[in-house]
């Protein structure tokens, strides 16, 4: 397979996990995939083929809105985190194992927990975040979210404390219905929250489900350059002293979009 064009890897692997889609001339740079079950159109960006003739970066940017959900998949985070793609693509498509929120129980969770959850289970790893819970069924840790202490804010008349949701995902291969809202609402009681704040991956979708959480959209934030080596990826500022970017390919994210919950 690996000697197949990156798109058609992608479209082997889907077929092979029950996932319905198949090529289509979506308007876009690179080859792209729909989901033939839902309005989900997947680039399929190869990350050597595109540094060869790199785009303008403006290409990256996203807008909240549209009626659809785009995702950029890049070969490099293809390979390095697959099982977690087709989890996620599975729930996005209604399929995976179903759950209930309410069938769960809220719980705290030690640092070491959580990070082999997420690492395990999140396409960006761990964190350091302060605040860590999770949804327990039958003894088994199903769903995490992590939370930032609260920090004061200063851009009003009067000044408030405002948490960060920081990462949120359910074990690969499920899908837990009202899962989030219940950690939410866990949350914001244990700590009388009332200002909350999350940013959703551009590269996978616009994040409209927090809307339906309460959240408002209140900005964007612009797309950040990577070095690549090795299918590994670095922040431009994070960029290890002993690697040479010039010998690394460059890839870039399509930004992040902005939620806020407020109950003040």
């Amino acid at each position: 397979m690996p000697d197949l064009p990156f798109i058609e890897q992608v479209l082997s692997t889907l077929d092979n996990n029950w996932i319905r889609a198949d090529k289509t001339p979506f308007t876009a740079l690179f080859p792209c995939i729909k989901a033939l079950s839902k309005d989900i159109f997947i680039e399929c960006i190869d990350l050597a083929e595109i540094n060869k003739a790199f785009p303008d970066t403006t290409y990256f940017n996203s807008t909240v809105d549209t009626n659809f959900t785009r995702i950029k998949l890049w070969s490099d985070v293809w390979n390095n985190n697959r099982s977690i793609i087709i989890s996620r693509l599975q729930a996005y498509a209604g399929n995976g194992r179903h759950m209930h929120g309410r069938d769960t129980d809220c719980v705290r969770l030690d640092k070491q927990t959580t990070q082999s959850f997420l690492e395990t289970h999140h396409l960006q790893g761990g964190t350091s975040a302060y605040y860590k819970y999770g949804l327990i069924h039958n003894d088994a840790l199903v769903a995490v979210a992590t939370f930032g202490k609260s920090r004061v804010m200063t851009d009003g008349p009067v000044y408030y404390r405002s948490y960060e949701l920081e990462r949120f995902c359910a074990a690969t291969g499920y899908r837990i219905v009202g899962g989030l809202s219940k950690l939410l609402s866990h949350f914001l009681h244990q700590h009388q929250a009332k200002h909350l704040m999350t940013y959703a991956d551009a590269d996978w979708g616009t994040g409209h489900s927090y809307i339906k959480l309460g959240f408002s959209y209140t900005g964007y934030t612009s797309p950040q350059l990577f070095y690549c080596i090795n299918n590994k990826r670095y922040a431009a500022n994070r960029l290890p002293t002993h690697i040479n970017k010039n010998h690394c390919l460059l890839a870039y994210n399509s930004g992040a979009f902005k939620y806020v919950l407020n109950q003040l």
